[in-house]
């Protein structure tokens, strides 16, 4: 599975996402994505369309640790940003 999550970053609550702090997730593909999520209990309506066209997850900083005690890789968001392009 390629699943990844970038470092937490600060936020700024909002009625929607009322949390202090904030990471991406983010999968190679679509499929892998969604089933990353399941394991989350994520709801897919929760996916966002963004940075250059790739869908992701928003996860807090227990669903972050969560995802990486499920596989998913740690990465920098510069990280990301490079492998975009050859992952979508």
């Amino acid at each position: 599975m390629a699943v990844y999550v970038d470092e937490l970053f600060d936020t700024i609550k909002t009625k929607e996402w009322p949390y202090s702090q904030a990471c991406h997730m983010v999968a190679t593909t679509r499929k892998e994505l969604l089933y990353m999520a399941s394991k989350l209990d994520l709801p897919e309506d929760r996916i966002v369309a963004g940075i250059g066209g790739v869908t992701y997850f928003l996860l807090t900083k227990f669903k972050r640790r969560r995802a990486i005690e499920r596989g998913a890789k740690d990465i920098s968001f510069n990280e990301l940003m490079r492998r975009k392009k050859e992952w979508w």
